[in-house]
Order: C-alpha cells, then structure tokens, then sequence
C-alpha cells in the first residue's frame, strides 16, 4: 500500500450524506473528486470521509458530525440498566432469579457488554434477546403480560443512562454551549473595536459624561431649564467675573463636564485666594519636607512634571489609555466547545430512542 499526500483534497470538508467518487485517475495521473450532483456558485462542496462515527471523526480530524447516522453511543454494561428496570419490576419473587441468571449468562457471552446503539436502534440480536426475555417473565409472572415490555424496558435504560450515565443533562449542555459561543462573539467584537479606537458597547466615549449633550451642556435631557436671570443680575455677575478674572462661565453660564473644570473654584474663592494658594504651593514645591528632592528618573526634562501633566505647565489633563482587554485563550474555548458537542450528540442519539427532541445544529469546524 502506497501513501501519498494529495494537496488541495484535504480542504474539502465531510459530510455522510453527500456521495462523490474521490480516488487516483491512473489516466491522467492525478487525483479526481466527481460530484454525483450540482452544486450552487458559492456552495461549500463536500466529500465523505467514510462511515465514520463521531468518535472516529474526532479522534482522527478533530470535529463532530451534527445528526450524524453512523454515530452510536458504547452500554458499557446494558445488563444492569435492565435490571433496574421494567424486566426487573415485572419480575416477581419467583422469576427474579430467572432474571438475574439469564441476564449474568448474556454477560458471559458478551451479548450485553460493549453494546453499540445508534439512531436505528440496539443490535438485533439484543433486541431478540430482550423479548425472548420479556415473554419468559410475561408468563412466569402472575401480575399480568405487556407485550411492549420489551421495547420499554430498552427505551427505560436508555432513560437511565441519560440520568446517570452523565454529569450534566442535555439543557445544561445546550446552555453552556450558547454562553461560550456568546463569550467567543462578544471577545472578537470587542476586540475589534478596541483596535479600531471605537467605544466598546456600553462605554462612554472620552470625555463625554452619561448626562453631556452634544453641544457641552451638562444640563440633563427633559430637566427643566433654570430661569434666565435679570439684566440687573446680568451685570452684576460680570462684574463680579471680571473682578475676578474668571470667564463668564462660572457667573451662571452653563458649566461643561469635564474633570478640568469641575475643579475650577467658585467665583467668590477664586477672587480672594487664587493668588494666596498660588504663592503656598510656589513655597511648598521649594520644601523637600513635603514634596521631597527629585529622583534619578525625574531628572533632566522630565524633572518636575506631575502625574496627568504634560510638563508645558498648561496644566492639561491628559486622556487616559483604554483598559488592555483580558486575553481570552480561544484555543481552549474551542476544545471545551468540541467536548460539548460530542456529548450533546451522544445524549441527542439516546433522547431519540427515549422520545423524539427538538434539533439542533451548530458548526464546531474551525
């Protein structure tokens, strides 16, 4: 047997329903895929891998088949599922030992060890076992007959196994399966827009406070706007901000939200103490008690400046950085999100012998 390696082949995805011939044309010397159908511009074309179970197709490419019709789930001992239930309730004293020997010999012989189920079903010759069973207990039992006690006595151990074969149940899968998608999804778009500078969903943009209009007034919208004030109060408070020598801003203009300007005082403090604070800091810069002597990294140009300074001594704020996203390890959501879906599967192909479930499909390809 030869192997070789065939490049632009292994791009093509699996699928179990779709038929195509895929082999070496010893005519043209090279490899061929024949589509037994048409294709869509723009459809992904498919070829089939084999009749390979989901375990096999995740342990030899790494992905999970949705509604996959090789799949099948291993009983690693189907006897004591039915021991547990409906053949062991219908047992009675006298036939309870005919049902424990009968189960213990299947044992011996394999017949319910490693029982492979799939969507159709169990094996048929468990199936036959099962009844020949059933119609035994029907007639050693006085409690009455069913002629369904063998397909409920199956549907039960696979209810069974479904209970307390598994650490979680089906929803509890779906629901983690639906939070790490969204986790992946809200990650990549905030991401994105972190690299673009754009405001992430639910973050304020720079500068503008939840309660700032577009034109800089911090007046809230739908509150009721102050009455305007006399001319009388006008000139007052002009003459008030020009004594002071503030901006008319701060004698009844609308003040913007800014960290700069809230801490502007107000006008009364400002005409009285403005130079007084400014002639104590002048003094407590010159005090190393207070301030204490530069270090060695605040020498040369960089010596003096302030935290959120930027040493031209305009006193500007300067805008601080966006906060690094938590890196999220993608490569481990991606194998917990395979995990997932092979267990919903195998939980799926029980459900479906239990009682037909609603479907589900989802894309676990990378």
């Amino acid at each position: 047997v030869t192997y070789a390696i065939a490049p632009f082949l292994d791009m093509l995805n699996h699928s179990s329903d779709v038929k195509a011939e895929v082999g070496y044309d010893f005519v043209k010397e090279a490899y061929s895929v024949s589509s037994c159908r048409d294709y869509k511009p723009g459809e992904e074309v498919l070829i089939s891998y084999g009749e390979l179970s989901n375990d096999a197709c995740l342990q030899l490419y790494g992905f999970v088949e949705n509604d996959n019709p090789y799949d099948r789930y291993i009983f690693q001992d189907l006897g004591s599922r039915l021991l547990q239930g409906p053949l062991g309730q219908k047992a009675g004293s006298g036939a309870k030992a005919f049902l424990q020997q009968s189960i213990a010999d299947a044992r011996a012989s394999g017949l319910l060890i490693q029982v492979p189920v799939t969507a159709s079903g169990f094996p048929t010759e468990v199936v036959q076992f099962v009844q020949r069973l059933s119609s035994e207990l029907t007639d050693l039992s006085p409690v009455g007959s069913s002629t369904d006690l063998a397909q409920r006595a199956l549907r039960d151990a696979c209810k069974k196994e479904l209970q307390m074969g598994f650490p979680t149940t089906l929803d509890e899968d779906m629901r983690q399966l639906e939070e790490l998608e969204l986790q992946v999804s809200k990650y990549k778009l905030e991401k994105m827009m972190s690299q673009t500078g754009e405001p992430t969903p639910g973050q304020q943009p720079p500068g503008v406070g939840p309660s700032t209009e577009a034109d800089g007034n911090s007046t809230p919208q739908g509150a009721d706007q102050p009455p305007s004030p006399s001319s009388a109060s006008q000139e007052s408070a002009a003459e008030v901000a020009a004594a002071a020598d503030t901006s008319p801003a701060a004698a009844g203009a609308p003040m913007v939200n800014s960290e700069a300007e809230a801490a502007t005082p107000a006008p009364e403090a400002a005409a009285g103490g403005a130079r007084e604070v400014g002639a104590q800091m002048a003094d407590a810069e010159q005090d190393p008690s207070i301030f204490g002597s530069p270090s060695a990294s605040e020498s040369g140009d960089d010596a003096g400046k302030g935290p959120g300074l930027d040493g031209s001594g305009s006193g500007e704020v300067q805008e601080a950085s966006q906060p690094a996203l938590p890196e999220l390890d993608l490569d481990e959501v991606a194998r917990s999100k395979l995990c997932l879906c092979y267990r919903i599967q195998k939980k799926r192909l029980l459900a479906g012998i239990v009682m037909p479930i609603r479907e589900v499909r989802y894309d676990n390809r990378q």
